[in-house]
């Protein structure tokens, strides 16, 4: 049995930061998507999209919904250097870059989990954005998406 080793970076000019996660190869590309996303610190509440890409990055196939939350990323994996675009939140336009940067043998660790943090990520939302949802949010979710206001 395998894990998947990625980095996943926000699409950004202006900011250079990324996490390196482990993800067992029998989890799906909704689990990647969802661990990449909250090791950001943001939500799930969001339409998620997620394409296979070249090493430049060109889109070369969209995965569908059912790919995403059926298939185990070992069977759609199709490079060892395999790219994916995932793009979150389309009102927002949040982009990020995954990359595979290899394959390991599964540890004792629980997956997925996230090795390497570099950069601070920018808010999912705006103080303005945030007041409006806080109201819909259990304490937990509000104490777990703090990280998410953009001040």
């Amino acid at each position: 049995m395998v894990a998947y080793k990625f980095r996943i970076r926000i699409v950004d000019e202006q900011l250079t930061v990324f996490r390196d996660v482990v993800v067992n190869a029998k989890n799906t590309i909704k689990d990647l998507t969802d661990f990449a996303l909250q090791s950001f610190g943001f939500d799930l509440k969001h339409e998620q999209n997620c394409h296979l890409t070249s090493t430049e990055w060109r889109i070369s196939r969209t995965l569908s919904q059912a790919e995403m939350m059926e298939r185990p990323l070992d069977a759609v994996i199709e490079d060892p250097f395999q790219h994916l675009l995932l793009e979150y939140d389309t009102a927002k336009n949040w982009e990020f870059k995954i990359r595979l940067l290899g394959i390991e043998a599964i540890g004792t660790q629980n997956y997925p989990y996230c090795c390497k943090e570099e950069g601070e990520a920018p808010a999912q939302y705006s103080p303005e954005e945030f007041a409006v949802l806080e109201s819909e949010l259990s304490l937990q979710d509000k104490i777990r998406y703090k990280s998410s206001i953009r001040l």
